[in-house]
């Protein structure tokens, strides 16, 4: 249905940089979940307008590519200093826009667990990128705050930890949607699934 794509793709959003280049780079993964997120879309419920979202999240993630791969050639030359704030931006509002599209459409087939889990990990993401970007606010004061509670407080290797379960918990929600909603006919789910239909015009 859609739903092992958003899956598969949403594994790229762990950044592994072993020689300061992401060797799972976010363009091919919202790739994968885009072939998902386009057979979703028929069912409204978010899918629709998360799949239009793809025409700036695509080109966004291919700019960092970009910067990132002619940072490991030029490290001293190329950079771009706003651009990690930008593109930090476009993928919270991606994470915003899949985790309602989640709730609305385990609220149309009545799985009450998941709408709850959906809504929990928006909460949290919203929490994630709001720290996130209070931590790289380049003002002096707020370094200083930075700096004491991460050699104080640990705050730097908590605030990691934190983004780390945050996105395994949203796999986990992404995998029970691929698990217990699928569409009508589909063989491949589970005995227990909860169907759903395609949206219909308001003429049908």
């Amino acid at each position: 249905m859609g739903f092992g794509f958003v899956f598969i793709g949403y594994l790229f959003m762990f950044s592994f940089t072993p020689y300061g280049f992401d060797v799972l780079p976010d363009i091919v993964g919202f790739g994968i979940a885009y072939i998902g997120i386009k057979n979703l879309a028929d069912y409204g419920c978010g899918w629709d307008i998360l799949k239009k979202y793809f025409l700036l999240l695509l080109p966004s993630s291919f700019v960092t590519f970009v910067i990132q791969l002619l940072g490991v050639i030029k490290p001293d030359t190329f950079q771009i200093p706003f651009w990690n704030f930008i593109y930090e931006a476009v993928i919270f509002f991606y994470n915003i826009l899949l985790f309602v599209a989640i709730y609305k459409i385990s609220e149309d087939v009545e799985m009450r667990s998941i709408k709850i889990k959906a809504q929990r990990n928006m909460i949290m993401g919203v929490i994630y990128f709001m720290v996130g970007i209070l931590f790289k606010l380049p003002i002096p004061v707020v370094q200083k705050v930075v700096t004491l509670l991460k050699t104080r407080y640990a705050a730097g290797a908590i605030f990691y930890l934190y983004g780390y379960v945050w996105l395994f918990l949203n796999l986990a929600v992404i995998f029970s949607c691929y698990m217990w909603i699928c569409a009508q006919g589909d063989e491949d789910m589970p005995m227990k699934e909860r169907k759903i239909r395609p949206k219909r015009n308001e003429d049908d």
